[in-house]
């Protein structure tokens, strides 16, 4: 019940925000900082009327369907206070990153989730359910608290302009089908034509491609910022290199992680749940185009082409809906993952093909193509650890093993420039304690070759 409340919580927050936040992402940063204030106080008080709504709706029907839903005054409420919470959060990461306050950002997510721990312990130990709601509330108090420097409420009349609203309407519905729809339709359609057991087995599966994704979804707001304030060169060039190290990132761990999966799955959720192993892989192999696709998106975002990312989000989910209605009454759970990974190999393409025809730059084939073949030597190791060893140790050789031939494989394929090689060395070893920078410009030299 308490994840269900939470998971609500977050996706509400996306239909009761209105986009108010992608607002405050790509306009904000370029205004000056009483501007901006200004634009901060409009995006909440439009935002807040939606949230609002949400929460008395929501609360309606709690209440119409009680003998379905278990409802409880307390829970209830803290559930309204956590979508409230979440949202001024939202608000609150997006002005400062607009702003290029990153470190604030980190500080004050990090400050929460430190925060969130003792008090989810604690409230679980005295009161149950509702404790974990109270620490789930506190850990947005860090960023309720810095909103403060970013919004100016004496702005009485500050208005968006066209422009900001219709961006706003756009990113808006776009995440709202990403939130409401496209993230939970594979769970509905096996709870149709399927049992529990099924449903339970693609949940668990897609978790660790959930990971993935969302560590990827970090960089979008960082790129968004970038993308909004740059002229076309620039942006061509950022978006080059971000799209390699996005690929260099994410694609050995998608891969790498698919062919660990046999073994990880049972290990990690029990033997019961080895059914979801190959569900797992298929997901697995899908999770690298769908990190891949937090670029081109961004991109998008950044040079305010909502429109574009609202018909793809259309068309992906009628499509994906229409998919998995002919494939998984026959396919199950397996075909519900292909189906998945599939779609998100289109949905990439797709919108790097919009990138281009709005007339911004095209992928790197040459350097994504070298970096598509990097991971297969770390694929065929790992899979033949896990094989021969089907054990923690064998695991952790797998993983740490595997690391290492991948970094190898990338210095052999040239892929990264000597140029990014010195920005990496340069990076790593000024972080680097003194005494252990010259025996650590050594191995990176193994790995990074000659800058």
């Amino acid at each position: 019940m308490i994840a269900l409340i939470m998971w609500l919580a977050l996706s509400l927050a996306t239909v009761g925000d209105r986009g108010m936040p992608q607002v405050v992402l790509k306009f904000s940063g370029a205004l000056m900082t009483d501007q901006s204030k200004k634009l901060v106080a409009a995006a909440l008080r439009r935002s807040l009327l939606g949230i609002a709504i949400v929460i008395v709706v929501a609360g309606v029907l709690a209440i119409t369907f009680k003998n379905l839903v278990e409802f409880s005054v307390e829970i209830w409420s803290l559930a309204a206070l956590l979508l409230i919470s979440n949202h001024l959060t939202s608000i609150m990461l997006a002005a400062a990153r607009a702003r290029e306050h990153f470190k604030k950002a980190s500080m004050v997510t990090v400050t929460g989730s430190l925060l969130c721990l003792p008090i989810v312990m604690m409230g679980c130990l005295m009161f149950g359910a509702v404790g974990a709601l109270v620490g789930m509330v506190a850990r947005n108090l860090p960023a309720i608290l810095a909103l403060f420097s970013y919004v100016d409420w004496s702005a009485r009349f500050s208005k968006l302009t066209r422009r900001e609203k219709s961006y706003a309407h756009q990113l808006w519905i776009s995440d709202s089908i990403e939130a409401l729809a496209l993230s939970r339709v594979e769970l509905v359609i096996l709870g149709i034509f399927w049992t529990f057991s099924e449903t339970g087995y693609f949940a668990i599966a897609s978790m660790f491609m959930g990971l993935v994704c969302q560590l990827a979804f970090q960089a979008s707001p960082v790129l968004v910022v970038g993308f909004s304030g740059m002229g076309s060169q620039k942006r061509s060039v950022l978006y080059r290199a971000a799209f390699s190290y996005m690929a260099l990132f994410a694609l050995p761990i998608s891969f790498g992680g698919a062919a660990i999966s046999p073994v990880l799955m049972p290990l990690v959720f029990g033997d019961n749940f080895e059914p979801a192993v190959g569900s797992s892989i298929i997901l697995m192999l899908g999770a690298g185009p769908a990190a891949l696709s937090v670029i081109p998106w961004a991109y998008l975002a950044g040079c305010g082409h909502g429109r574009a990312l609202l018909w793809l989000s259309i068309v992906t989910m009628f499509s994906s809906l229409l998919i998995l209605l002919l494939a998984v009454p026959s396919g199950g759970v397996l075909a519900a993952a292909g189906v998945r990974a599939a779609l998100e190999v289109l949905v990439f393409l797709a919108s790097a093909a919009i990138v281009v025809k709005v007339g911004g730059p095209s992928i790197p084939w040459t350097t994504f193509a070298k970096t598509l073949a990097a991971p297969i030597p770390t694929i065929l190791y790992a899979w033949v650890i896990t094989e021969n060893f089907p054990s923690n140790g064998g695991l952790v050789l797998a993983i740490f093993g595997g690391a290492v031939i991948y970094l190898l494989v990338v210095r052999m394929l040239n892929i990264v420039s000597s140029r990014e090689r010195r920005h990496i060395r340069t990076i790593i070893i000024r972080r680097a304690p003194m005494n252990l920078r010259q025996s650590l410009s050594q191995v990176l030299g193994v790995f990074l070759g000659p800058s």
